[in-house]
């Protein structure tokens, strides 16, 4: 999907939201053949949103992409990875260097550029992965949410197998091969309502409780889900 969408992209009216459909209809298709079940639950929200998630593994791109015309923030170290750094280029990926103030700021400018035409960005602003709770979110995007009125939609990505989560030192080609060696991986998806407000750190907090929230009441256990503070 994502080569036949470069070649189509040129000649395309709007590129930008002809690779975000292509992007979709990709995340669909690597689901189904690697044999991802996807149970969702909310209302999936239109175009031109904010939507932020909690972090479990390079698998959560898809699961949610799936649903949305949509482009992803990632780290900069993404885009050198073999196969899915190219991959993340060719749906126009926009990378930050979080010990960069500047490229900071300049992947928040782009994104609100995006969302104000009409593309949806996917965050993950806990800035990696864990295998459960919930670690602090980063504030920035929130900043970017409040300043321009982003309607901000809370994800939570909950794998039915706690091993499918990708932490710590684990190789991608180690995880890839346990993970898809089973059967089938199944993952629930909850879209939550869309949020707005003028204040960045309230918005934050009740997007994050949102998350908490989903995840406490679908982590095997229940209550096991934990919150995580360091």
């Amino acid at each position: 999907m994502i080569p036949g969408g470069l070649l189509k992209s040129a000649y395309a009216e709007d590129p930008d939201r002809f690779i975000a459909m292509c992007t979709s209809q990709w995340c669909d298709t690597l689901t189904r053949i690697l044999g991802v079940e996807v149970t969702l639950s909310g209302m999936v929200p239109g175009d031109g949103v904010l939507v932020v998630s909690n972090h479990r593994s390079y698998i959560d791109i898809a699961v949610i992409g799936k649903y949305l015309h949509c482009s992803f923030l990632a780290k900069a170290e993404l885009g050198r990875w073999p196969v899915l750094g190219w991959a993340a280029t060719a749906a126009r990926t926009v990378y930050v260097r979080r010990d960069s103030a500047e490229s900071r700021k300049k992947s928040r400018e782009t994104i609100r550029k995006k969302i104000n035409a009409g593309i949806s960005f996917v965050v993950f602003p806990e800035g990696t992965t864990s295998r459960t709770g919930l670690l602090p979110f980063k504030k920035g995007i929130f900043r970017t949410a409040a300043e321009a009125d982003i309607a901000v939609v809370p994800v939570t990505v909950r794998y039915h197998n706690e091993d499918s989560s990708w932490v710590d030192d684990d190789t991608f080609i180690g995880h890839f091969v346990r993970t898809f060696g089973r059967k089938k991986l199944q993952v629930s998806v909850s879209f939550g309502p869309a949020f707005r407000g003028t204040d960045s750190e309230k918005l934050m907090h009740i997007v994050r409780d949102r998350i908490y929230k989903t995840l406490t009441q679908e982590e095997p256990g229940g209550p096991k889900a934990r919150e995580i503070t360091h």
